[in-house]
């Protein structure tokens, strides 16, 4: 018999990349899962939002900064033990707002080539290697 199927949960991130072409990266907090580990900001789709408007909503829960969603790239997922995560990635400018952290400990913009030195979340890695 097969196991049960695990939870499927759907998750947009963002990349917001500034005029010098760097890419900005936000820290997990203490006490979420994986803690500690570098991601592109975002958060789980809500019954009944499109991707867009869960990506709006969530960076300016998260960052307090409006964003214009841009081309969504090239989806990743993931089989932790809590569940299959899917991540729908977006390119996005700053409309208006200046970043503030409201749920990372910490964030920064890095450039493309030092993206492969932060630990990342597994399921971000693919589409942190699709930029480099």
């Amino acid at each position: 018999m097969p196991g049960p199927t695990k939870k499927l949960i759907n998750v947009v991130c963002v990349i917001l990349e500034d005029g010098e072409g760097r890419i900005f990266v936000a820290r997990r907090p203490e006490g979420k899962a994986l803690a500690g580990g570098w991601e592109f900001p975002g958060g789980k789709i809500e019954a009944g939002e499109t991707p867009e408007r869960a990506l709006e909503r969530e960076i300016q829960e998260e960052l307090e900064i409006q964003i214009e969603v841009g081309n969504a790239l090239t989806a990743s997922s993931y089989d932790y033990d809590f569940g299959t995560v899917v991540l729908h990635p977006f390119r996005a400018n700053i409309l208006s707002g200046v970043i503030n952290l409201t749920e990372h400990p910490e964030g920064r913009w890095v450039s493309r080539k030092d993206l492969s030195n932060l630990n990342w979340v597994p399921a971000d890695i693919p589409i942190m290697q699709a930029l480099l």
